[in-house]
């Protein structure tokens, strides 16, 4: 059958052997819908054909009717543990979002795990019980592994942590464990099983910092990896940026990593500007490629989250300001495969604390951005969605209560284009919103 726009779908019959009798054949096939921006009536053309032989086409219609891009479903904040804030959010592939988060227990912070349904939430557990824990990031695996980065203190210090749940109901496998010193800021997750976690380590030089990642695959240790961005201006000196990965995420065996590389950026100027970056590395060979700056000029600009749509492209969110920085929030587009890349501001941000914090793709074509609220709206739990290549939002989500201070810090779509966003709440606790997509 044909689609309004063009596209075939082959439907197969479901008993071949029918084809050779008098009653009708009845065949299956699916039609994708991942977003109410598609509800209403919609057409379809069915042309049956075997070979070279074609019947006569039939027009028919049907109806969608999902909920509307941006209406609420569901919003909790928990205010049972304590304080705190909801992390990461990831789905498993049962279909049930898991969030990652941090309460409150005894006045010290501790790490939990809370899997959901549509009507709320069926099971919690927590993770490095009895430590003190701060979650950074967290990766579902298609196989439903649950991959988990936090910041644990223990008898020496404070350390980010990597762990690993083959499964809702298995015990945490420690994978890997950073030095004190050490920055940890995000997980990528490649469909192999192999995990990086993204952040920046000690350089020992002035510059303070370089990019790193940690390199675990499967049924290894973890590799240690650090980049130092040389200008070409600078003849090849080294360590005169300080680089900070802020997200990261796999494009086929590529880890591409985003975030800021503060320095003197401008040959004849003295100012240290922040500069956002794209860090390409082959986990195959360890080759890298660094990509400073773009299409936006002079300006301070950083990488805070990023994800990477269907045709490869990596979208990020970021801000862009001037060397006092009043912030607006940004979205980018860089396609690696030589396409025109695309930049735009899409609001004023309070202050850079207010995101953007996290960015995820949808299956119905765009991206979805979370952040606190924009100047006039501050105290909101924001969260829009934009078409790359506009900076008008397809829709937006906006959530604020009695002047209390809200803020949405993560995001993750369901494999039908639903949307779930975390944050905190009520001016300092988890919450939780379902949103249509």
């Amino acid at each position: 059958m044909q689609l309004e726009d063009g596209s075939l779908i082959q439907l197969a019959a479901l008993d071949p052997d029918l084809e050779h009798d008098r009653d009708p054949v009845i065949f299956q096939g699916e039609l994708a819908v991942n977003t109410g921006l598609a509800n209403g009536t919609q057409f379809l053309k069915l042309t049956p054909w075997r070979g070279d032989l074609a019947g006569d086409a039939v027009t028919t219609s049907y109806t969608i009717d999902l909920p509307t891009p941006g209406e609420e479903i569901f919003w909790e904040i928990n205010e049972l543990s304590g304080s705190g804030i909801v992390k990461a959010l990831g789905v498993l592939p049962s279909g049930d979002p898991v969030e990652f988060g941090q309460d409150t227990l005894a006045g010290d912070s501790r790490c939990y795990l809370r899997r959901r349904n549509q009507g709320g939430w069926s099971s919690f557990r927590s993770v490095l019980p009895g430590l003190t824990c701060a979650p950074i990031d967290m990766k579902i695996d298609a196989d439903g592994a649950i991959n988990l980065l936090a910041y644990r203190t223990g008898v020496g210090g404070t350390e980010w942590w990597l762990g690993q749940l083959s499964s809702w109901d298995a015990g945490v496998t420690p994978r890997g464990l950073g030095g004190k010193d050490e920055l940890a800021l995000a997980l990528g997750a490649h469909p192999s099983g192999l995990i990086a976690v993204c952040g920046a380590a000690p350089s020992g030089h002035p510059d303070a910092w370089d990019a790193a990642a940690w390199i675990y695959r499967p049924n290894q240790f973890g590799e240690a990896q650090t980049f130092d961005y040389v200008a070409k201006k600078d003849d090849e000196v080294p360590h005169k940026f300080t680089e900070i990965v802020r997200d990261c995420a796999f494009a086929g065996d590529t880890l591409v990593m985003v975030g800021e590389a503060n320095g003197k950026h401008e040959k004849f100027l003295q100012l240290k500007r922040d500069r956002h970056f794209t860090l390409e590395v082959d986990v195959i060979t360890t080759a890298h490629k660094w990509k400073v700056g773009g299409i936006e000029g002079d300006a301070q600009t950083g990488g805070r989250a990023l994800t990477i749509d269907e045709q490869g492209r990596y979208i990020t969110a970021g801000f862009i300001c001037g060397d006092d920085c009043d912030p607006k929030a940004t979205l980018r587009v860089h396609d690696p495969k030589g396409g025109d890349d695309w930049f735009a501001p899409i609001g004023d941000l309070p202050s850079l604390s207010y995101g953007p914090h996290d960015i995820a793709w949808s299956p119905a074509g765009y991206a979805v951005v979370v952040m606190g609220g924009a100047k006039g709206n501050e105290g909101a739990f924001w969260v829009r969605a934009f078409k790359p290549g506009s900076a008008a939002p397809l829709w937006t989500y906006s959530r604020e209560d009695n002047k209390n201070f809200h803020m949405a810090i993560a995001v993750a779509i369901g494999a039908f284009g639903e949307v779930y966003a975390g944050g905190l709440g009520n001016s300092g606790y988890p919450a939780v919103a379902y949103i249509g997509g």
